[in-house]
């Protein structure tokens, strides 16, 4: 087995919302982005992210869904869902799923905004099964947002967040009932809570073998993947591609 995805990925990738330096780089980033015009940031960005993966594996008649939605990212125009369906119009297709209705709200504001019709989000959590699964929100930073459970905050960091109870289902039901026969790319962005989302894409992935993303919170992820009949292909800001092995 080769070494763990962190150890080959570039320095300026490792970054960790939980660092305080990090946590304020973006808070401040945050306050000024909302303000400028969303031709100007998405432009900017898409120009420094399209020739890499995942990106560069889209076309403008792929399908594509994306776990984790959350509007700071959104609004400040970094967004990976927003990316993917500005990289995918106007012939592709866009699933979204997101757990936080606020965010769910504001994603649907500015796809409409953007007259992004080929884009659909959803409010749910991606898990291995239906039911319901308790979210702890960030009001103020909701790229933060983690699912009970998958992460190991301090009492005094967990402060900040409230507790919401909201849907959850497998991402081969979402997926079947957005009628995507075909599924390109499925990126998973849920802070610690990429492996339960990998377990109800069971179906998608023996169908399609699509590439695959996971955030940057697990250094046994290569592994994971691999027992799925997957490599690794790229790192980037937000975490791993993967792509299945021939």
């Amino acid at each position: 087995m080769s070494s763990a995805p962190g150890a080959r990925t570039k320095l300026r990738y490792r970054w960790s919302h939980r660092n305080p330096v990090h946590r304020a780089v973006v808070r401040s980033a945050n306050r000024v982005l909302p303000h400028v015009p969303f031709r100007v940031k998405y432009g900017l960005t898409d120009a420094i992210r399209r020739r890499n993966p995942p990106y560069s594996l889209l076309t403008p008649t792929s399908s594509v869904v994306q776990v984790g939605a959350p509007r700071d990212t959104l609004l400040a125009g970094r967004s990976r869902a927003m990316g993917f369906a500005l990289r995918t119009r106007p012939s592709g297709r866009v699933l979204v799923v997101e757990p936080d209705a606020t965010s769910v709200a504001e994603f649907r504001r500015v796809a409409a905004a953007q007259r992004l019709s080929h884009v659909e989000i959803v409010q749910a959590g991606a898990w291995s099964e239906r039911g319901t699964i308790t979210l702890e929100v960030d009001p103020e930073h909701p790229a933060t947002n983690f699912t009970d459970g998958t992460a190991d905050y301090t009492a005094e960091e967990r402060a900040r967040f409230t507790t919401v109870e909201v849907p959850a289902a497998p991402l081969d039901e979402l997926i079947a009932e957005a009628g995507l026969e075909h599924v390109d790319l499925v990126s998973i962005t849920t802070n610690g809570a990429e492996e339960p989302g990998l377990r109800g894409l069971e179906h998608t992935i023996e169908r399609d073998h699509p590439y695959i993303c996971l955030a940057r919170t697990e250094d046994s992820y290569e592994e994971v993947m691999a027992g799925r009949g997957y490599e690794l292909l790229a790192s980037d800001d937000r975490g791993f591609t993967f792509r299945h092995r021939p």
